[in-house]
């Protein structure tokens, strides 16, 4: 079994936990990197290997803000996911944004017509 994964949120960069014994996955906090490929790249194949090798699973993310660069490689994130996902039995995927923050809800919502998977959108408080 790989080790568990917690990067620190940085001012610049969100709060990355991979937990493999539990199937956990989150994303949380402001994703504005400097150099999004190396900082994606940085956790992208041990978050698909923790998806490729859990079932059942749960993906949170809860980005307050992501700017264009990083929204690319967030969206490509996703979209490896959908494609290993298709073969698990349980896929808990949860998009948190902020109480009425119509921008990121329509993108989660955009991200449910993408990739048919149930994402469940979640609005918490300021």
């Amino acid at each position: 079994m790989r080790d568990n994964i917690h990067i620190e949120a940085t001012d610049t960069t969100p709060e990355i936990i991979l937990d493999f014994a539990k199937g956990f996955a989150s994303i949380k906090g402001i994703c504005m990197p400097a150099n999004p490929r190396e900082f994606c790249g940085s956790f992208e194949p041990d978050f698909l290997a923790l998806v490729e090798t859990n079932d059942p699973i749960r993906l949170e993310f809860f980005l307050h803000y992501f700017n264009t660069g990083a929204s690319k490689y967030l969206f490509d994130l996703i979209l490896d996911v959908n494609k290993i996902v298709k073969q698990k039995s349980k896929v808990e995927f949860i998009w948190y944004v902020l109480q009425d923050d119509q921008e990121l809800i329509e993108v989660g919502e955009t991200l449910r017509e993408m990739t048919q998977m149930h994402i469940d959108i979640i609005e918490v408080p300021d």
